[in-house]
C-alpha cells in the first residue's frame, strides 16, 4: 500500500470509529427508551454498559460518567449529583456485576462524595433496604462472605459496610458479626475479614450516642456465668500484655504514640491462637470479653456487672489469666484522660492518667484529682501550673511556644474504646476540630470578660498562633470587625512566652486589634483580609516599642497577600503604587533618644541610640520601609521578576517568613517600578 493510501486509510479509521462512538451512544439510549433530557435516567445505560462484553463500550462508558461527574458543579445541581450518586449505588447492589464494574462504580462513587459539602454527604446516608431487627440474619449477604465467586464477596462485603454506615440496627449486625468471627469453619483470612466489619459496626455503635441507654438484652444470670468463666480461664499470659495491670501503669508514665492503643484494643490479634483447642478458647474469651463490655456500657446492666466483677476478683477462685482480664473490664469504668501534646498541628504523645491517682514520671508527678463536664484540676504538673484547664481545646505549652497540649476526657467505657480510633484520626480534621473547640472557648470566655477592660489576654494571643491557620483567621476577622479596639496590656513575667514567640517587645501598652494583626501578620490567610480591610479605613494602627513603631495593620495584610494570594490582591497592591513620595505610607518610624521618654536618657544625656543619621528629624522618607515598595516587590517577586530598584530592608519586626520588606532605592527607579506595574 502506497503512503497516501495509507494516510487515507488512517484518516477514514479515525472517522469510522468517531462515528461508531456516537451510534454507540445512540443506540443504548434507543434500546432503553431514555432520552437525554429524563435526567433520572439519563444515567443507567452508562451504568450497565461499564459491565458491557465489549471493551470498546465499557471504554465509552467509563469516558462519559468520568466528564459527567467532572463537568457538575456540585454545589448547584446537588439534585443531579445526587440521582448519579443513588443511580450509582443501586448498579452497585448487584451482586451478578463484574468485579471491574464493582471497582469503576465504588470510583465514580467517592468522586461524586468528594465533590459535595459535608453537610450534603451527612444528609445522604448510605440507603439500605428495611428490614426487621429479627430478619437480619437471614439475609443473603452473610452467606455470600465466603462465597467463592470473588465479586460476589466483594458485593457482600459492601452491603454490610452499608448497613452499618447507615446506623439502622447496627448493634444487631455488631452482635451476628461476633458470632461469625468465632466460628471454626472459616479460615484465618476470613476471620479477618469478618473482624475488620465487626469493628466498624462496634465502632458505629458506640458513636451513636445510645449505646449507654440501649439494653444490652443480656441477662443477669448470663453475665454471672460468663465471669465465673473468664475467672477460670487458663491463657497463655505473655499473650495478654496489652491487658496487664492497667491500673499500675497509670502510676508510672504512661504515655503511647498515635498509633499505639492504649487500653490494648479488642484483644483478637493476640486471642488467635495457632493451635486449634487453644484456638477456640481465646475466641471465645474473645466473645464473652466483648459482651461484658456491652454489660458495663448500657446503664441497666452496668452497676450489677461490675459489682459482681469485684467480688470475684476479691474471692480466691480466679487464675492468673482471670486476673488480667477481670481487672481490665473494672479498668475501663475508671475515670481517666490524655493529656495529648502537639506540635505543628500534629500530635505526638498522649499521656493516659486515671483522674484521682497521681502519677510519677521522671521530672516529677502529674496529678488531676477532680473534673466536671467542662474542665479537670490540676493539682500538681510536670508542666501545667495548678489549676482549672478546658477539655477538648488547646492549653498553650509553658515552656515551648510552638507547642500545646489538648486534654481528652475518657471517663467511660465507650469513650476508652473508641479513643484510638480517635488518635488516629485524619491529622488535618483533627486540628481542624481542636482549633474550632479553642476558639469557640476563647470568644466566650471573652464574651464574659466584655465589660472589663481586658478582653483579650496574652495567653489568648499566643494560643492562636498554635491553631490551624484558616481558621483561626475566619474568627479574626469577625472580631476585627466586631470588638472594640481596647489598648489595655502592659507586661507581666507570664507575657514573656508570647514576647519569645513573636521576637517582639511589650514595653508598652498595645491594642486589641494590634496584637491580633500581630499573629495575622506571622501566620494569617486570606480567610482575615475582610477584616483587616475594615482596620485599614480607620486611623492608623501602630505597633509601638521604645524606639521604633510600625504600621502593624499593613504589615498583617501584606503579609497574608504574600503568604496566601486572595480574589482582587492584584488590584489592591497596584492601588498603592504611589509615584508622590509624599503620599507614600512608612511601614516603620524610628525614635531618638531624645525624643523618647525612657529613664536611660537622664543618665546618658542627649546622645542618641541610633546613628545621628538615621534620627527621626533627619531622616527622609525613603529611608524607612515602605508600603508601596513592598507592594511593588510582592508583584515582582510574584511575576519572578527582577527586583532591581528596590532596596529589602532587614526589619526586628518582620515574623513572616513569605513577606520581604523594601524601600525604594531613588526617585528614578519609584517611578519607573510604578509605571511598569501599572501598565501590566
Amino acid at each position: 500500500m502506497s503512503q497516501v493510501n495509507r494516510l487515507y486509510f488512517r484518516n477514514w479509521c479515525g472517522v469510522s470509529f468517531f462515528g461508531a462512538t456516537i451510534l454507540l451512544a445512540v443506540s443504548v439510549f434507543a434500546e432503553n427508551g431514555t432520552g437525554i433530557n429524563e435526567t433520572q435516567n439519563y444515567y443507567v445505560p452508562w451504568l450497565e454498559m461499564l459491565d458491557s462484553d465489549s471493551s470498546q463500550r465499557r471504554s465509552v462508558a467509563w469516558n462519559q460518567l468520568s466528564n459527567e461527574i467532572g463537568s457538575l458543579k456540585v454545589s448547584q445541581e446537588l439534585e443531579k449529583s445526587t440521582k448519579l450518586l443513588y443511580a450509582v449505588r443501586e448498579r452497585l447492589r448487584k451482586p451478578e456485576i463484574s468485579y471491574e464494574a464493582q471497582y469503576q462504580l465504588g470510583v465514580l462513587e467517592q468522586r461524586i462524595l468528594s465533590q459535595m459539602e459535608a453537610s450534603d454527604v451527612e444528609k445522604l446516608m448510605t440507603s439500605v433496604e428495611i428490614v426487621a431487627s429479627n430478619e437480619l440474619d437471614k439475609l443473603a449477604c452473610w452467606q455470600e462472605l465466603f462465597s467463592d465467586i470473588p465479586t460476589r464477596r466483594s458485593w457482600a462485603q459492601r452491603e454490610i459496610e452499608n448497613r452499618i454506615a447507615s446506623g439502622q440496627d447496627v448493634d444487631v449486625v455488631m452482635r451476628i458479626l461476633r458470632e461469625i468471627v468465632v466460628e471454626n469453619e472459616i479460615s484465618g483470612e476470613e476471620r479477618q475479614c469478618v473482624w475488620k466489619l465487626e469493628k466498624k459496626a462496634r465502632s458505629r455503635w458506640l458513636k451513636c450516642g445510645k449505646a449507654s441507654e440501649s439494653d444490652c438484652g443480656y441477662s443477669e444470670v448470663q453475665i454471672r456465668e460468663w465471669i465465673d468463666f473468664l475467672a477460670s480461664v487458663n491463657l497463655p499470659e505473655d499473650r495478654l500484655v496489652p491487658w496487664i495491670a492497667l491500673d499500675d501503669r497509670v502510676k508510672n508514665q504512661f504515655s503511647v504514640s498515635q498509633y499505639e492503643d492504649p487500653f490494648g484494643g479488642d484483644g483478637l490479634p493476640f486471642l488467635d491462637l495457632r493451635q486449634e483447642k487453644a484456638r477456640m478458647d481465646g475466641l471465645k474469651v474473645w466473645l464473652l470479653m466483648q459482651k461484658l463490655e456491652d454489660a458495663l456500657i448500657s446503664r441497666e446492666s452496668a452497676t450489677e456487672t461490675l459489682k459482681y466483677l469485684n467480688r470475684k476478683l476479691a474471692s480466691e477462685t480466679v487464675t492468673p489469666t482471670g486476673t488480667i482480664l477481670l481487672e481490665r473490664l473494672v479498668f475501663l469504668t475508671q475515670p481517666c484522660m490524655a493529656a495529648e501534646y502537639w506540635i505543628n498541628g500534629a500530635m505526638h504523645r498522649s499521656q493516659i492518667l486515671q483522674i484521682g491517682i497521681p502519677q510519677e514520671t521522671s521530672v516529677g508527678t502529674s496529678f488531676f484529682d477532680e473534673y466536671n463536664e467542662q474542665t479537670v484540676h490540676c493539682a500538681s504538673g510536670t508542666n501545667l501550673v495548678p489549676g482549672d484547664y478546658p477539655w477538648g481545646v488547646a492549653v498553650a505549652h509553658p515552656n515551648q511556644p510552638l507547642a500545646f497540649f489538648h486534654l481528652e476526657m475518657l471517663d467511660t467505657p465507650e469513650k476508652k474504646l473508641l479513643y484510638s480510633e480517635l488518635m488516629t484520626q485524619n491529622k488535618e480534621e483533627r486540628w481542624e476540630k481542636v482549633t474550632r473547640n479553642t476558639l469557640e472557648y476563647l470568644e466566650k470566655a471573652c464574651q464574659t470578660r466584655k465589660e472589663t477592660s481586658n478582653l483579650l489576654r496574652f495567653t489568648d494571643i499566643q494560643l492562636l498562633e498554635l491553631l490551624k491557620p484558616q481558621e483561626m483567621s475566619r474568627s479574626v476577622a469577625c472580631w476585627l470587625k466586631e470588638w472594640p479596639n481596647k489598648k489595655d496590656w502592659v507586661e507581666e513575667k507570664s507575657q514573656n512566652t508570647f514576647v519569645d514567640t513573636l521576637k517582639l517587645s511589650v514595653t508598652r501598652k498595645q491594642s486589641h486589634h494590634a496584637c491580633l494583626c500581630v499573629i495575622l501578620g506571622k501566620k494569617g490567610m486570606r480567610e482575615a483580609i475582610p477584616g483587616v480591610m475594615e482596620i485599614l479605613k480607620k486611623e492608623p494602627l501602630w505597633w509601638e516599642e521604645e524606639f521604633l513603631r510600625f504600621r502593624v495593620d499593613f504589615y498583617a495584610a501584606l503579609a497574608m497577600t504574600a503568604r496566601d494570594p486572595w480574589d482582587g490582591d492584584e488590584a489592591w497592591l497596584k492601588s498603592l503604587l504611589v509615584q508622590d513620595i509624599k503620599q507614600d505610607i512608612v511601614l516603620e518610624e524610628r525614635q531618638t533618644l531624645e525624643d523618647s521618654d525612657s529613664p536611660m536618657r537622664a543618665v546618658m544625656g542627649s546622645n542618641p541610640m541610633i546613628p545621628a543619621g538615621n534620627r527621626k528629624n533627619d531622616v527622609p522618607v525613603v529611608d524607612l520601609p515602605t508600603v508601596a515598595a513592598t507592594a511593588a516587590g510582592i508583584l515582582l517577586l510574584r511575576r519572578r521578576e527582577s527586583v532591581e530598584g528596590l532596596e529589602e530592608m532587614r526589619v526586628s519586626w518582620n515574623c513572616a517568613k513569605e513577606l520581604r520588606v523594601f524601600r525604594f532605592k531613588d526617585g528614578v527607579s519609584r517611578k519607573k517600578i510604578c509605571e511598569k506595574l501599572m501598565e501590566e
